[in-house]
């Protein structure tokens, strides 16, 4: 293929990538957050993850506590959170009325820009068994981290035609060094 007619096929393709890519720029998904080998002081775990929207604001939750000094307990859908995009804590509260706790968790970074952020230890990131966490029983976390998805799927593809470029200059470059040759 002549390097004209090359240049105008990777052009074309530049272009229709970056058309497609910001016309689904509105269409954003939302980003999964999910607890990678988080304990308590208890020695039990926490498991699960949960999902904030494209305005910041949590779209959904599954995570599980494991019975230890608390009864384990499972935060999901059906109870309230507080969180406001830009802070570096999430709390989940439980509507369970024979459990009136929450389970806070707390990052060193914003939780909406993380890909990988460790969990502030101790008393930041805990459950505690009611909602005056000082009158009833609690356990810290200590150890774990948040950890987000697979890249989305525009990344993968902006990522493709990055290597497709550059494998098609390699190619043609080494057309140009034989044919001099």
């Amino acid at each position: 293929m002549p390097p004209r007619r090359f240049r105008n096929l990777a052009l074309a393709l530049a272009a229709a990538a970056v058309t497609s890519a910001t016309s689904a720029a509105p269409a954003q998904a939302q980003t999964t957050y999910y607890l990678r080998n988080v304990t308590f002081s208890d020695g039990t775990a926490v498991n699960g993850s949960f999902s904030v929207n494209s305005s910041g604001y949590p779209a959904g939750y599954n995570i599980v506590t494991t019975d230890g000094d608390l009864t384990g307990y499972h935060y999901n859908n059906d109870i309230n959170v507080s969180y406001n995009p830009g802070d570096s804590a999430i709390t989940f509260f439980h509507s369970d009325p024979s459990y009136d706790g929450f389970l806070t968790l707390t990052g060193h970074d914003p939780i909406d820009s993380v890909t990988v952020d460790p969990l502030v230890f101790g008393g930041a990131s805990l459950e505690c068994s009611s909602y005056s966490c000082p009158s009833g029983v609690s356990r810290n976390i200590v150890s774990g981290f948040l950890t987000t998805a697979i890249p989305e799927p525009a990344t993968w593809a902006m990522m493709l035609v990055g290597f497709g470029g550059v494998g098609g200059t390699l190619r043609l470059g080494r057309r140009k060094v034989l044919a001099a040759a």
